[in-house]
């Protein structure tokens, strides 16, 4: 990678765990808007996503884990274990610019969403809805390494307060990606330069989260969301357009 390169690498690691940090959520949508542009191919892009992912998420779910309500996301997590190991399998072949174009039309619905409709559709806690979400999930985490969004719309809508919201999608985050990372590697994704990769991000990754708290404690989330939504949108027209 150039320099320049090597600048937006971990200004998008640093970025991505400042807004997981505030809003609970948004690591991969951040990342995936920019690695897709500066690594060498798509599955390096979602391969380094997943490994730096698991740092952030098992860090926070450590955090938070006397928030956590386990129970939320039994279903969720059977279903995801399934649905992407279905995925992983008959996706392995899949073209990058194909791809890429999915990932494009992806994060345009999600930041319509979460624009325009974030918080007006309520959900029940309910074993068929966890199912539900988590096979949502489990799609969008192998295709695009963004597994995110259903489990927040869910989880959002079920939880009784912030503390335990936090708490429970992160100790859900955690193990997905956990799983995940292990589809990875069982898929030759995770090489020698994936690693070198990850390790020079991980250096961004702690500064994020620093930032992070900082951030949480003088800056409204919904602020920070935003920004992510209008640079989700933007990303996502340009993947879809580009050759």
């Amino acid at each position: 990678m150039t320099a320049t390169m090597i600048v937006l690498f971990l200004a998008a690691c640093a970025g991505g765990a400042v807004v997981q940090s505030v809003g609970g959520f948004g690591f991969g949508i951040l990342v995936m808007s920019v690695f897709p542009y500066i690594l060498p191919s798509y599955g390096q892009a979602i391969a380094v996503t997943t490994l730096l992912s698991v740092v952030l998420t098992v860090s926070m779910a450590i955090r938070y884990r006397k928030q956590a309500v386990w129970q939320r996301i039994v279903a969720p997590f059977i279903s995801f274990v399934i649905v992407s190991t279905l995925i992983a399998r008959f996706t392995a072949g899949a073209q990058d610019v194909l791809l890429r174009r999915m990932l494009g039309v992806l994060l345009i619905a999600l930041s319509v969403y979460f624009i325009f409709f974030n918080g007006k559709i309520t959900l029940r806690p309910t074993i068929v809805n966890g199912l539900i979400v988590g096979a949502l999930c489990g799609v969008t985490n192998v295709l695009f390494g963004i597994g995110g969004p259903p489990v927040v719309i869910y989880l959002l809508a079920v939880s009784q307060s912030k503390e335990a919201y936090q708490g429970t999608v992160q100790a859900y985050f955690a193990l997905s990606d956990l799983y995940t990372l292990a589809l990875r590697i069982s898929g030759g994704l995770v090489t020698g330069q994936v690693l070198g990769l990850w390790g020079l991000g991980l250096l961004a990754l702690g500064a994020g989260l620093v930032v992070g708290r900082m951030v949480f404690q003088r800056l409204k989330p919904a602020t920070v969301r935003k920004l992510v939504y209008a640079v989700m949108a933007l990303s996502g027209v340009t993947l879809l357009f580009a050759r």
